[in-house]
């Protein structure tokens, strides 16, 4: 598969998109490519370099149709799964937030042990001897 890399720095008509799927899923060059043109009707030549990598990828599209695709690519599928697509993120900003965990009301319950000491659970199963007829 061919991939080709990013620039360090996009070019200012340019505007890079993140893309939900990557290698793992078999998305190629091809794919991008071709979901681009004919479901957001942009030209070959607005779309530069594409950056598979293996659960997303990264593709740049010249400024001016940057808005056409993420209106017309939000319900798309990519290899027969959903994908998304949303503009990628400033290296600056540094990494992901954190997700979010489950909120604690601080009256909870300790969890327990899924087996407690001495409860059928936890004991070993006792080997079968085969009877004799």
């Amino acid at each position: 598969m061919k991939v080709i890399p990013l620039d360090a720095a996009a070019s200012p008509e340019t505007v890079q998109l993140w893309l939900s799927q990557g290698s793992k899923l078999g998305l190629g060059p091809g794919d991008i490519v071709g979901a681009l043109t004919k479901e957001a009707d942009v030209p070959g030549s607005a779309i530069g370099a594409i950056d598979i990598r293996s659960n997303h990828a990264l593709v740049e599209v010249e400024r001016d149709y940057a808005d056409q695709v993420l209106l017309r690519m939000s319900e798309t599928r990519l290899r027969g799964r959903p994908a998304s697509l949303r503009p990628a993120r400033d290296p600056a900003e540094g990494p992901p937030a954190a997700p979010k965990s489950r909120p604690t009301t601080g009256h909870e319950a300790p969890r327990r042990r899924t087996t407690r000491p001495g409860s059928k659970a936890a004991k070993a199963p006792k080997s079968r001897s085969r009877r004799k007829r």
